[in-house]
C-alpha cells in the first residue's frame, strides 16, 4: 500500500520558503524527520497485515535551498509504503498527519482500491478513512 501525500510547506512549518533561521531549520528538519519516519503517519487496520517498507520525501526549497517556485508556493511531496500481507482486507486507515503536523487543517484525499475509487476530505477529530464500501 503505498500514500502519495503533495503539501504545502505552510502546512508543515509556517514558510514556504529555504529556513532563514536555527528555528526554522529545526522546524524543517523535524517536519522531514517526521515524513521519513513515515510509519506513524498511516494506521492500516491491523486485519491486513501491513508493516512500514520505506518513505521518500523531495522538498528541495528545505533540503537544497532551491529557488521559489515561479507561483511563490512551495511544496513537499513523499511517498510512503507499506508492505501488507493481505492489503485488500484493510477496512480504514487512521490518517496520523493532523497528529505529526500542528499547522495542517485538512487533508484532501483520492484513493483507488480493488473496491473502487474514493475521494474523501479529513480534518481534525476526523481522521479515519474508510476503505470498505
Amino acid at each position: 500500500m503505498v500514500f502519495l501525500l503533495e503539501m504545502p510547506l505552510d502546512g508543515l512549518v509556517g514558510f514556504e520558503r529555504a529556513p532563514r533561521t536555527d528555528a526554522e531549520r529545526q522546524a524543517a528538519d523535524a517536519a522531514l524527520a517526521r515524513l521519513r519516519a513515515g510509519g506513524s503517519l498511516f494506521r492500516i487496520d491491523g486485519a491486513a497485515g501491513c508493516t512500514f517498507a520505506k518513505a521518500e520525501v523531495k522538498a528541495d526549497v528545505l533540503t537544497a535551498g532551491a529557488a521559489m517556485p515561479a507561483d511563490g508556493h512551495a511544496d513537499v511531496d513523499a511517498s510512503v509504503e507499506f508492505s501488507c500481507v493481505d492489503g485488500h482486507k484493510a477496512g480504514f486507515v487512521e490518517v496520523g498527519l493532523f497528529d505529526a503536523f500542528a499547522r495542517l487543517q485538512r487533508v484532501d484525499v483520492q484513493a483507488v482500491t480493488r473496491k473502487g475509487q474514493l475521494k474523501a476530505t479529513l480534518r481534525r477529530g476526523s481522521t479515519r478513512l474508510p476503505l470498505a464500501r
